[in-house]
């Protein structure tokens, strides 16, 4: 037999065993998306189970700030916060709700492990992580078939009162050149926007969650430029206070014809980059926001609101991180109730699904639990999960927060449970 011959044989049949196990791994594959397809109880593998978009999101947010839900208290040793870790899991579950929000950074901080930010004061006031909150919540929550979104603020610097030189040295924004970035407000401490480091600080924080915790979603709520806040003149008179961008506007403005225009664009720069940081992480990562209920004040055919807007207050475009698909999912915090006189649910709901209809950015709605405890009559819950679930576009519903269901508010339990 011819030496060259003989030598290539073995080549060839090994390159046919290599074929035949791509073509049976292929199959394989196939096979199971048309189980997938056929079987709606079919269960995807764990690598990719927690990146398939549910029929309809059921989530519950978890606030840490202030341990307002979670956990119960500052300091708690480790046995005692993976005991919380799990019963809110648990919990969670037992209400038949398939996606945690759980706040993860409340004010440039973190829940986790993190090379950037310091523990947050509201899990340890000695900075020692005792139990990594957002991995402990993430393992057990997918061993229940429970989504996971990362809730991030991601400008609120401070959440109450308190002066930079306060700031464990640990902080990012405690030295230059971050400190040149931190605006005081109120006697609360924010981001501005306007800087690229700021925004820089925001995707870098963003980006090390992705990479390093199999998080199905990032989400930011209504903070960006503050809620105006007023106080007192040497005459005891009320009077806005301002928020001191005026150098980054001598800066970074001189394009704009406002510096409303020029506040917006900070923030939508902000929101492209951050959706550009996670889809760099991880491109099954979900990125959204759940603004403030009402973008602008709505009347004629679209029904009538008269409430705080958005757009002006908080410069927040929304429908232009839409129209650019910077999102992929847009959460409205729309906190009123069907007969409301100042933003009707039902109408403001309506024109959100309406202004989402063909861009390709799925609408959740943020429902106000918590105004069980205000006034809201029995049942409210349920009338505006089933109006919503009318709506072209609608993709789940979110309910803040969990508070509510901890505390059983007007038996909230029960009430959402079959829904």
């Amino acid at each position: 037999m011819n030496k060259r011959k003989s030598m290539t044989l073995p080549f060839v049949a090994a390159a046919a065993v290599a074929l035949a196990v791509i073509i049976a791994f292929a199959a394989i594959v196939v096979a199971r998306r048309q189980r997938e397809r056929e079987n709606v109880n079919y269960i995807p593998e764990k690598e990719e189970r927690f990146h398939v978009l549910p029929d309809e999101y059921r989530g519950v947010w978890v606030p840490t700030a202030y341990n307002i839900a979670f956990p119960s208290s500052r300091n708690l040793d480790a046995a005692s916060l993976e005991a919380e870790c799990a019963a809110l899991v648990d919990d969670v579950s037992s209400l038949g709700m398939n996606t945690i929000i759980l706040q993860v950074r409340p004010e440039c901080d973190a829940f986790y492990k993190s090379g950037i930010f310091p523990v947050s004061k509201w899990l340890s006031t000695d900075g020692e992580l005792t139990v990594d909150v957002l991995g402990e919540v993430l393992k057990r929550a997918h061993e229940k078939n429970i989504a996971v979104f990362a809730w991030v603020n991601p400008l609120r610097v401070t959440a109450g009162k308190t002066p930079l030189e306060n700031l464990p040295d640990s902080s990012p924004v405690k030295s230059a050149p971050l400190s040149g970035c931190v605006v005081s407000y109120g006697g609360r401490l924010y981001l501005d926007p306007a800087k690229p480091e700021a925004r820089d600080l925001v995707c870098r924080g963003v980006a090390e969650i992705v990479k390093n915790y199999e998080v199905d979603g990032v989400i930011f709520d209504d903070y960006f430029y503050p809620y105006s806040v007023y106080e007192k003149d040497d005459d005891g008179n009320d009077i806005l206070a301002v928020f001191d961008d005026a150098e980054s506007f001598e800066v970074y403005g001189k394009d704009y014809e406002t510096k409303g225009d020029f506040r917006r664009d900070n923030v939508n720069k902000l929101i492209s980059e951050v959706y550009s940081a996670v889809k760099s992480a991880d491109p099954r990562c979900r990125f959204g926001v759940a603004p403030f209920g009402i973008w602008k004040n709505l009347s004629g055919e679209d029904g009538a609101t008269h409430g705080l807007e958005s757009y002006y207050e908080l410069y927040c475009d929304t429908l232009a991180w839409c129209e650019a698909k910077t999102v992929d999912f847009i959460a409205p915090q729309i906190y009123w109730s069907e007969d409301s006189t100042v933003a009707p649910f039902d109408a403001l709901a309506a024109w959100w699904s309406k202004k989402l209809e063909g861009t390709g950015v799925d609408l959740l709605i943020t429902h106000a639990a918590y105004r069980y405890a205000e006034g809201f009559e029995e049942g409210e819950m349920t009338r505006q999960t089933e109006f919503a679930k009318t709506l072209p576009g609608y993709r789940g519903s979110f309910y803040y927060s969990y508070a509510a269901f901890r505390d059983d508010l007007a038996g909230i339990r029960d009430e959402l449970k079959s829904k």
